[in-house]
């Protein structure tokens, strides 16, 4: 048996000037900013499917559901657990072309809504690349060493969808997170979330982080007999705590 090691070498990405309009159902022309960072962004969710479909590691993911005040910082309630294995993904959304056909958001006032997010084989689908647009975004503040990958519904899209931006270092142009927000959400109310990347130091790379947070109404009854109702937030979510190799050894 022969082991081939191949070395990380980090490109470093251009300084973006961001000029245009946002390229629609294109990964970007050939030679563009936009290109370059579809094809970073390509090759490390690729790398993430890629890593969950060996299950070469032991992972221990930590897990929680909480309920939330309308502020979004005062916590009803939560509930908290933990899950030990080996899995393809830590979480699974429905299929690109099924969210592309019916939207982000499913359901009715009566039956409640159902939010799902893009997992890295929505965002690497075509139905994903066809019904979005992609621009180039220079990080700032806390994100000035960040160059971000955007996105956002076409125009003519009507259908509950996401918006949001894939930062990449701009130094290594290792994909570290994706940030998303609902739009043309039947609940009129801010929602989201975000995913964080990680690769380790075997070069395979993971989803350390989640979470989703959405809106919802709670219905009340007062001892006169009237319903109320008040806007909260429930979230969902998880981190990985704890990676071992198929040995036992420790990873991360």
């Amino acid at each position: 048996s022969y082991r081939l090691a191949v070395e990380a070498i980090p490109t470093e990405l251009p300084p973006v000037v961001v000029e245009g309009r946002p390229q629609c159902g294109t990964s970007g022309k050939a030679g563009t900013v936009v290109a370059q960072l579809w094809e970073d962004t390509r090759e490390a969710l690729s790398a993430v499917k890629w890593t969950a479909g060996q299950r070469w590691y032991d992972m221990t993911i930590d897990l929680y559901d909480r309920d939330l005040k309308a502020d979004g910082r005062r916590v009803l309630n939560e509930r908290a657990w933990t899950r030990r294995g080996s899995w393809e993904t830590p979480f699974r959304g429905m299929p690109a072309e099924s969210l592309a056909a019916v939207g982000y958001v499913v359901g009715s006032d009566r039956s409640g809504y159902t939010y799902y997010g893009p997992d890295p084989d929505v965002l690497l689908s075509n139905p994903f690349l066809d019904t979005h647009c992609f621009s180039a975004h220079a990080g700032g503040g806390a994100d000035s060493g960040f160059v971000g990958l955007a996105f956002e519904p076409a125009p003519d899209r009507r259908l509950p969808d996401i918006r949001g931006v894939l930062w990449m270092s701009r130094r290594t142009s290792e994909l570290r997170n994706v940030e998303f927000t609902y739009v043309n959400s039947p609940v009129r109310a801010p929602s989201g979330g975000h995913e964080e990347f990680m690769r380790l130091k075997s070069g395979a790379w993971v989803i350390r982080r989640w979470d989703i947070r959405v809106p919802y109404m709670r219905e009340t009854l007062d001892v006169r007999g009237r319903y109320s109702s008040t806007l909260e937030y429930h979230e969902t979510g998880g981190h990985l705590s704890a990676i071992r190799s198929s040995t036992g050894d420790l990873v991360y």
